[in-house]
Order: structure tokens, then C-alpha cells, then sequence
């Protein structure tokens, strides 16, 4: 995420980019370069390979969302948490763990 955040804003200045449609042009094909041609450097495959793999193999966790749902609303729940000293929070009467 870091090299597109770096990425983007240089090519949107380099290519004198001017709307909000010339950068989601250049967005898009920096994400399809990360995703289908640059090969991972821990993995060695590009991402989209192995992610189609997961799929075909049922090892991936995320599954298609219900054309249905109302992603609005949903995003738009608020719910107070406080974190512990010990990096915890409580949602829901599950316990997890912040990453540092």
C-alpha cells in the first residue's frame, strides 16, 4: 500500500493529471500491475494467480457478498471501543488483539 501511495500522486504530476477520472486511470493501472504482472518477492507468483488459486482450491476465507446487501448502511454502524493497556478491545463478547 505504501509504494501506491507513494506512486500515485508521482504519476498524477508527472502525466499532469488534472481530474478525479485521469487519476482513477492511473490508479487502476498501477493496481492491475501489482495484481497481474509484478511477481510477489516472497511468493514468487503474481498476486492474482495465487488469489484465483486459493479460490479454486476453497483455501481462500472471503467469500462473494449478497448483490443485496446494503454496504451503505452497513458502513455506516458506529460502535464505541476502547482499547486496553494490553493492546485488547472487546466487540461483540469476542476479545482481539491490535498488531503493533
Amino acid at each position: 500500500m505504501t509504494t501506491c501511495k507513494r506512486r500515485i500522486p508521482y504519476l498524477c504530476e508527472r502525466y499532469s493529471i488534472k481530474s478525479l477520472s485521469e487519476a482513477q486511470k492511473i490508479l487502476n493501472e498501477v493496481i492491475s500491475f501489482y495484481n497481474e504482472e509484478r511477481v510477489h518477492e516472497e511468493t514468487d507468483e503474481d498476486p492474482l494467480k495465487r488469489w484465483n488459486q486459493a479460490i479454486k482450491e476453497g483455501e481462500s476465507k472471503l467469500r462473494k457478498l449478497d448483490p443485496e446487501l446494503d454496504l451503505d448502511l452497513i458502513f455506516s454502524f458506529h460502535y464505541k471501543r476502547k482499547v486496553k493497556k494490553d493492546g485488547t478491545f472487546s466487540f461483540q463478547g469476542k476479545v482481539f488483539k491490535l498488531r503493533h
